[in-house]
Order: C-alpha cells, then structure tokens, then sequence
C-alpha cells in the first residue's frame, strides 16, 4: 500500500542523521541528501543558496534527479512524486539550519505539491 506522508512521523521513518550531521531520506530503495549552490548578487556577494538534491540508489550509484521525480514506474506515481518532493523539502531545510548563515534559501518545487487532489488521507493499495 502507498500512502501520502503528512505527519512528522511519516517524514522521521524515512529520515537518517548521518555521522557528519547531514540529514539524509531513505525512500523506495533511494537515498536523497542536499548540496547548496551559492547565488550572488551583482555585486558577488552571495546572497543565498538554491537546494540541489543528490540521489543515490542501493549500490551508491548516482541517479538523474529527473528520473527519480518524473519517471516513477508504477500507478502510484503521483503519490511517490509528492512524498519525494515533500522529503526533499525537509531535508534541504533540516541540512541547511545547520550551516547557521543569514540569508536566502532557495527550494524547487514541483509542480505537483500545489494539486489539491491530494488529500491527508488518500491511500492506494
């Protein structure tokens, strides 16, 4: 059965505190962890950071960002895009409050978070 995460204890199921303190989401056979792009103003000086999302498989092998979110193989893609979105979300907020800096972060967002067909109790089996 594939369920929607919505509380704090669906999100910390799928979540690792690694060694060096990152946050890292395990889901599907997948780890997902945050790197941060810095973004500078025009006068170079950074003004910010754009969350980039890192995905590895089972083996270590990295996987295409794009494949994991836009080619889920099965009839629950929808609800797999969203819990993967949603997760990466937590864990680019959770990474980046460790770094203690005083400006901007940016979060890409699919497309998908904003349909409101998905509801805190839909589930498929």
């Amino acid at each position: 059965m594939t369920r929607e995460l919505i509380n704090q204890e669906d999100f910390e199921a799928h979540l690792v505190l690694e060694a060096n303190g990152d946050v890292t989401a395990m889901y599907r056979h997948i780890s997902l962890t945050s790197v941060f792009q810095p973004i500078f103003n025009r006068a170079r000086e950074v003004m910010g950071y754009e969350a980039l999302c890192r995905v590895t498989d089972d083996n270590g092998q990295h996987i295409c960002c794009t494949d994991i979110f836009y080619q889920c193989c099965d009839e629950n893609w929808v609800i797999h895009q969203h819990n993967l979105d949603k997760l990466s979300r937590v864990v680019h907020l959770r990474n980046f409050s460790q770094y203690n800096v005083d400006c901007s972060l940016f979060l890409n967002v699919l497309p998908i978070s904003a349909i409101r067909g998905l509801t805190p109790t839909r589930t498929i089996s």
